[in-house]
């Protein structure tokens, strides 16, 4: 998983985006080397290195995900990415009902939230 993107507070604009599979070690098709550099180049990793970054990275998601006035969540576990859910201002405008766990756990305080909002009102 890669981030990037505007770092800052509550608003802050800019690019978030990142690569998931549904674990560490698997990917959309099952299990793979994940400890082998690809063609490409790269060098070899651990896989307990690989499970704790992604982990890091799952952490990451959770704590920005409202900083950014517009965030959107795409699942690249398939050949065909696909937008998962879409946050304006910290406030969900879309989500898949057929989002994987990861948009679900990522979106948690967000939803939190919003339930707040709605009892206040």
């Amino acid at each position: 998983m890669r981030f990037g993107g505007a770092r800052g507070g509550a608003g802050a604009a800019g690019a978030f985006y990142g690569t998931h599979t549904q674990s560490a070690g698997l990917g959309a098709q099952g299990p793979v080397d994940v400890g082998a550099p690809d063609a490409g180049g790269g060098h070899d990793v651990a896989e307990p290195i690989i499970e704790q970054r992604y982990q890091m990275g799952m952490s990451y998601l959770k704590a920005k995900v409202l900083d950014f006035s517009d965030a959107t969540l795409i699942d690249v576990s398939t050949h065909e990415p696909r937008r998962m859910a879409q946050l304006l201002n910290g406030r969900i405008v879309f989500k898949d009902p057929n989002c994987p766990l990861w948009v679900h756990d990522s979106l948690e305080l967000a939803e939190k939230i919003e339930l707040r909002r709605r009892s206040v009102q």
